[in-house]
């Protein structure tokens, strides 16, 4: 992971670095805080926001207790009910999926690559196709 990354590995697992702010923070804190380990989500969140850069008709959300996250056409936001100085904002596919292709690799140096294989065969099973992942091992 380059120098200016927004996660880190910190033993065995990944945190985010920095204050949460807007964009691509914003981005990158959701993924640490409500996403977590959660594979399953994480490859089909990047493969909806693959998909809905070139496809106009893929919208997605996925909400939790606090975060809310939204992808469609015109770009990707996420939001918090619960902290205040997070600012939400429109983000592009390319900087959305730049901030998940950092926290997939942070979770590959933690050493769960083999869980992240199994997940996508999950996801190629559930859906009758492999995820628009552009750096898939």
């Amino acid at each position: 992971m380059s120098d200016d990354g927004l996660f880190v590995v910190d033993g065995d697992w990944v945190r985010d670095v920095g204050p949460i702010g807007r964009g691509l923070t914003a981005i990158a804190a959701w993924l640490y805080q409500d996403i977590q380990g959660g594979l399953d989500s994480l490859i089909q969140v990047t493969d909806a926001i693959a998909r809905s850069s070139r496809l106009s008709d893929v919208d997605f959300d996925l909400t939790g207790n606090a975060w809310f996250f939204s992808v469609d056409v015109n770009g990707v936001s996420v939001e918090n009910n619960y902290i205040e100085d997070l600012e939400s904002g429109l983000v592009s596919h390319d900087e959305a999926l730049d901030v998940v292709r950092q926290y997939w690799e942070a979770l590959i140096n933690v050493g769960i690559e083999a869980d992240l294989r199994e997940a996508l065969v999950r996801y190629e099973q559930q859906h009758g196709r492999k995820p628009e992942i552009a750096w898939i091992f």
